[in-house]
């Protein structure tokens, strides 16, 4: 993808659900147009990072794949494995997770969760991002009681809130394709002792975008830190297959 198309998407810009807030879905929308797996599929992004101050790199600093694995029953639901893989200066690594569109929505089971540099978490339960009948969400909280990590105890909370904006339109290849963004902010609440005591404050902020026919071509993840932004990427489709 040149310079120029990746421009055009920026500037159209590119968790069990138990909200009220109740919206109606366009006519005739589909969400499954919008998120394709069907075994042959896949996806090709390139990535670019957010400073402290907002800015954007304009070199990619990694590239990567996701593919379609293998459909299965998973935790309740019919699922989709996926597979990815991630090249950043010249070092690859794979990893899985899973997607899920049944209720109506479209739920992830896998995404790691960073507390702190010693204690990463892979969530087991499925995360709703998008839901075709709610405008706001909120997934069942991942609790912490005395659980011990490498010398610390934690005790706390990571919420997991989700939103969307409905259905909008942008230029890919030349072309007017419908989408939609949603949105998935994940909250870390939680208190970290060892000698001391340490309250982890850290938000992590996702925007997806789903085009139609093609499925996710968009993705940009903020993460701040006590309330103060220290950076980011934005994630672009590069090339894609949908069978």
């Amino acid at each position: 993808m040149n310079y120029k198309s990746i421009l055009i998407l920026l500037l159209v810009g590119l968790t069990l659900s138990c909200s009220d807030d109740v919206v109606t879905p366009e006519e005739e929308f589909d969400y499954r147009d919008y998120m394709i797996l069907d075994t042959g599929s896949y996806w090709v992004y390139q990535s670019y990072g957010i400073e402290s101050n907002g800015n954007i790199f304009l070199n990619s600093f990694a590239f990567d794949s996701t593919f379609i694995m293998d459909s299965l029953y998973l935790s309740g639901r019919n699922a989709i494995k996926m597979g990815n893989r991630n090249i950043v200066q010249g070092k690859s690594a794979t990893n899985e997770f899973y997607y899920s569109l049944d209720s109506n929505q479209i739920s992830i089971l896998g995404i790691t969760l960073a507390v702190n540099d010693l204690f990463n978490i892979v969530t087991d339960d499925w995360i709703t991002l998008y839901d075709q009948y709610r405008g706001n969400w909120f997934n069942i909280p991942l609790g912490f009681n005395d659980t011990t990590i490498g010398g610390s105890t934690y005790n706390g909370f990571i919420r997991f809130d989700g939103y969307n904006e409905g259905s909008t339109k942008i230029e890919y290849q030349g072309k007017k394709i419908k989408a939609f963004t949603t949105h998935l902010v994940i909250k870390y609440e939680i208190e970290q002792m060892s000698d001391t005591l340490r309250i982890i404050d850290k938000r992590e902020q996702y925007s997806y975008r789903f085009a139609k026919d093609i499925g996710l071509v968009y993705t940009k993840y903020l993460e701040y830190q006590d309330s103060v932004l220290v950076g980011g990427y934005e994630k672009i489709i590069d090339d894609y297959k949908v069978k």
